[in-house]
This record gives structure tokens, C-alpha cells and sequence, in this order.
């Protein structure tokens, strides 16, 4: 079918008429807050299925310096247990390296982490039946760090041969003994 019927000429002539009158910049105006809502995507309103479990601890960057763990798996650990990355269920692992003294006790302050476009700031994988799959790229917002470690956002990791993992968590801080070398 083309798009050439009367009625989309019609239609595309009275565009055409009315925006020629509107000054440039005033045009620009305009756009903008409709190419925004298009280009936006919305937040996921929950955890990515299967995570619905989000743990976070203290951990080492690949250069031995401070890092978070953030584990997101689809079955909770007991109380009191800090090893957070254990057990053969799926697990979404995020590590996250801050750059500046944050709030304590993670060391992190709100913000965005993005890879690869920022260097050496975060890292994703999913990790299911004893192997992980390294994320290409990822974001990972924290939108509010507790007093008592607890850290809430949300992720967005483009996995190969899984496609787009998005999903919020809300993840219980359990501290642990990290030596950095």
C-alpha cells in the first residue's frame, strides 16, 4: 500500500503550511518534549524475573581498590550470611567502582554507572549452571543509599545471546571482611 493516498497528502500539506509559519527556534521548542517522550524509555516498575532477592556487600575492583557487590538471585540466603555470590541458582551479579568517598557503610554515592562508555565504573553478568555471561554494556542507577547500607535503583544490562535484562532492586547491605591486595 503507499503512503501517497489523498488523505496523507492532505495531511502532510496542512503540516506542511502551519509549521513553515513557526519561527525556527520556536520549532525547536516544540520538538523537544516530544522527541524526549519518544526517545524515553520508562522505568521497570519491579526486579527483572527470577531476581526478585537483591543483596549488596563490600567488594574488590580489578585494580585491588574498593568496589560493591550488588547480587540480584531469584532465591533469598539466610540471615546473617554475607556470601552473597554463593549457590548454583541464577544470579544476576553487578560490581560497582566508585571513584569519590561516599556514604557509609557501602561507599557509593546515588548516581548513574555506565560501561563501556564510562571506563572501569561497573560491571554485569549473569551467571547461571556454574558459567557467567559478561554484560556488553549496562547502566545501573542508584536512586537512594540507607544508613544501613541498603541500596535502591535499578539496571538495564545488554547481555549476548539474552537480549535486554532491566529490572529495580532493593538490596539488603550484609557486611564482610574484604581484603583488597
Amino acid at each position: 500500500m503507499s503512503d501517497q493516498t489523498p488523505l496523507t497528502l492532505a495531511v502532510r500539506a496542512w503540516v506542511d503550511s502551519y509549521w513553515t509559519v513557526i519561527p525556527a527556534p520556536l520549532r525547536l521548542l516544540a520538538l523537544g518534549p516530544v522527541l524526549a517522550a519518544c526517545s524515553a524509555q520508562s522505568e521497570p516498575s519491579g526486579p527483572p524475573a527470577g531476581f526478585e532477592y537483591a543483596y549488596a556487600g563490600p567488594s574488590c575492583a580489578p585494580w585491588d581498590g574498593h568496589a560493591v557487590s550488588l547480587v540480584l538471585r531469584g532465591a533469598p540466603l539466610a540471615p546473617g550470611d554475607s556470601a552473597i555470590e554463593a549457590g548454583q541458582s541464577p544470579q544476576l551479579r553487578l560490581a560497582l567502582y566508585p571513584r569519590s568517598p561516599g556514604s557509609a557503610p557501602s561507599g557509593l554515592n546515588p548516581g548513574t554507572y555506565r560501561w563501556p562508555s564510562e571506563t572501569e565504573v561497573a560491571i554485569g553478568s549473569l551467571c547461571q549452571g556454574g558459567s557467567c555471561s559478561t554484560a556488553t554494556s549496562g547502566r545501573i542507577l542508584l536512586r537512594e543509599i540507607g544508613a544501613d547500607g541498603r541500596l535502591r535503583g535499578s539496571a538495564e544490562l545488554e547481555l549476548p545471546n539474552a537480549g535486554t535484562l532491566r529490572g529495580t532492586f532493593d538490596a539488603e547491605w550484609r557486611p564482610r571482611q574484604m581484603y583488597c591486595l
